[in-house]
């Protein structure tokens, strides 16, 4: 029992660290709700909190945090029609059982040129990014409805848009009155501290003409078997909206 409680806390702390990768309307309009300008800063807030059942063991985790995207700098890389450029990722994230916060750090290698806003590459920062052999859309028109796969952490997210519609949305005080909502379903599998993990993702995004990304909402549900063939099941709800946005000078 003891091995098994242990497996359950490195679960929970890897859960906890978790993000999933995000996913339009003729492709030159598809452009202007995700603005590619060098000098662009995105800030968030995000509310995420899991819910890790084990037996009779029901252990809740708020994990308030922010995520703050940059526009750095353009990117080796190229496209056929646009210059690709950076957008660094920082996240930072806390819960009851980390005294400091967790901090990560991606480079999202992105485009927009007649085929939506695609991304080129997904690496660590500073790290030299290598061209994918297809590049992922973000935002297509129309939607891409066969299955994506990624890496989130240790997990496999195999993931398809079920639907994409135009309206507006509410983020705290402000209003957006143009956006593009993605829904995007799927599954996750992989080893979570020991444990094998499957479930399923569900993610609602919101792209808001002339800003961006201003809101997020994913819930992840997961069954976990530990190495000794007890189970648990973790349940995690995140949203992250649009504090500021202050946007580049350069194209």
């Amino acid at each position: 029992m003891a091995n098994a409680n242990r497996t359950w806390q490195v679960v929970f702390v890897v859960v906890a660290i978790i993000s999933m990768g995000r996913s339009g309307w003729g492709a030159t309009q598809i452009a202007d709700y995700y603005p590619l300008k060098v000098g662009s800063v995105w800030e968030y807030r995000v509310a995420k909190q899991s819910v890790l059942a084990h037996g009779n063991d029901r252990r809740v985790s708020p994990k308030p945090g922010k995520v703050t995207e940059t526009i750095v700098n353009h990117s080796p890389l190229r496209s056929a029609q646009h210059a690709v450029v950076v957008v660094r990722r920082r996240v930072e994230e806390r819960n009851s059982t980390m005294p400091s916060p967790t901090v990560i750090e991606m480079d999202h290698h992105l485009s927009s040129d007649e085929s939506g806003v695609l991304q080129h590459a997904l690496v660590p920062t500073n790290q030299q990014p290598a061209a994918a052999a297809a590049p992922q859309p973000l935002l297509v028109e129309p939607a891409r409805k066969g299955m994506v796969s990624q890496q989130a952490g240790p997990l496999e997210i195999r993931s398809s848009i079920v639907s994409q519609t135009k309206g507006p949305v509410a983020v705290g005080p402000r209003n957006y009155p143009d956006c593009i909502r993605v829904v995007q379903k799927g599954t996750a599998s992989g080893d979570l501290g020991g444990a094998a993990a499957k479930g399923t993702v569900e993610e609602t995004t919101w792209f808001a003409k002339g800003v961006g990304i201003v809101k997020v909402v994913r819930v992840m549900r997961l069954n976990l078997t530990a190495p000794q063939g007890e189970t648990a099941t973790v349940e995690e709800t995140m949203t992250r909206e649009l504090e500021r946005y202050s946007a580049g000078p350069e194209k």
